[in-house]
């Protein structure tokens, strides 16, 4: 009966009160349990309760000071943090100098990365715990992300990656006032137990020769070593590729091979029956297998339509790399589907923003995505609060 009477007076000042009431009995509750704990890790730290005389004494108790913590439930204030006369108070429960807890940094840097500036975030906070937090409260939250981004930047990569991903995302930044169009040039790898990593992007001003050589050289002076490069045949990418790695195979993606054929058709009516000519031949069990489909897909339509088929010859050995790989693995290496879905996947997340706000916010912004998306999506491994620890160090 007791019990029911207490729920019902809690009942009752909701009510009268509105939800706020209810919000603040949280936050009382989580203040009195803290309160406590605390109290226990000053009696260990003493040896006995204050006041109490006691030869397992090693200090004496000295106040306390009050301090405020941010959480997803709300402020807890006038949190009493007890001193000690000789030593330091250590407390498990309190990180220091920590004002807020992890869970709502991890919030944080989730509006951060769907994006929100950084006063967005400060209102979204505000609306959520009723803290008053600053835009430069978030934005040197932020800056761990750079610290992170430069300890990736600068980790050894694998020498022994089955296949390597090249493409390239485009994005509007704006620079010294101007929104401008750049590139994201990216690679993606495969590790021989299946697992999936993002070794590197870069901020370009195009896919030019000059900067995917940029990339692929910094990669190379980490260490970084695959079978099989797969990328969309564009000519910086591939030219790139003889410069920086010359004696490694690559296969270009036939995705994009088979739109270069179709473009160069002269009938449309030959459109569908080229396109499944084309995937016959490359559906082959083996490699003499398939160059024997091709010269006969070339005996077919050479009369018909000799550009496309001069299209399909070009460069065919690299149309062929993916053979050299195993049976489980040559669908996967033969496009870069992959790479294009985890644009795909950048792209849903950064679409929000018009342009991003500058170069340093921008690479943060996919920097944190890529990661996401290798881990969570990719590798179907950990979960947020896993994911964004290493960026909420104190």
């Amino acid at each position: 009966m007791d019990t029911a009477i207490r729920i019902q007076d809690v009942i009752d000042h909701v009510k009268s009160n509105g939800w706020q009431a209810m919000r603040d009995a949280v936050t009382d509750f989580i203040r009195f349990v803290m309160q406590r704990v605390l109290s226990l890790e000053q009696y260990e730290q003493l040896g006995c309760q204050p006041y109490e005389r006691s030869e397992q004494r090693v200090d004496y108790a000295n106040g306390s000071y009050e301090r405020t913590l941010s959480t997803t439930y709300g402020v807890i204030s006038r949190l009493k943090i007890p001193r000690l006369r000789r030593g330091k108070f250590i407390t498990r429960l309190l990180q220091t100098y920590k004002r807020r807890t992890d869970e709502l940094d991890h919030a944080l840097l989730t509006w951060y990365l769907q994006g929100e500036s950084c006063r967005d975030v400060t209102r979204s906070i505000n609306a959520w715990t009723q803290d008053i937090l600053s835009a430069q409260s978030v934005s040197r939250l932020i800056q761990h992300v750079d610290q992170e981004l430069l300890s990736w930047r600068q980790r050894p990569l694998p020498s022994d990656l089955v296949a390597v991903w090249l493409d390239g995302f485009s994005l509007k930044v704006r620079v010294k006032q101007k929104v401008r169009s750049c590139v994201i040039l990216a690679a993606l790898g495969r590790h021989p137990d299946g697992k999936w990593k993002i070794l590197s992007f870069r901020l370009a001003q195009s896919e030019s020769e000059h900067w995917w050589a940029g990339l692929l050289h910094q990669m190379y002076r980490r260490g970084m070593r695959t079978q099989l490069f797969i990328h969309d045949g564009a000519g910086g990418i591939a030219q790139a590729l003889r410069w920086i790695y010359p004696y490694t195979k690559t296969q270009r993606c036939l995705v994009h091979k088979i739109r270069n054929i179709l473009d160069a058709i002269s009938n449309s009516k030959h459109a569908q029956e080229i396109r499944r000519d084309f995937w016959f031949v490359y559906h082959a069990d083996s490699l003499p297998e398939a160059q024997e489909r091709f010269r006969l897909f070339c005996r077919k339509w050479h009369p018909l339509e000799p550009k496309a088929v001069l299209v399909a010859k070009d460069d065919l050995t690299s149309t062929l790399a993916f053979f050299t790989l195993p049976e489980d693995l040559r669908i996967l290496c033969r496009s870069t589907n992959t790479l294009e879905w985890v644009y795909r996947e950048l792209r849903r997340r950064v679409k929000v923003i018009s342009s991003l706000p500058n170069p340093k916010s921008c690479e943060r912004i996919v920097f944190l995505t890529l990661l996401y998306i290798e881990q969570i999506l990719l590798n179907k491994s950990g979960n947020m609060t896993t994911f964004f620890s290493k960026f909420t160090h104190n």
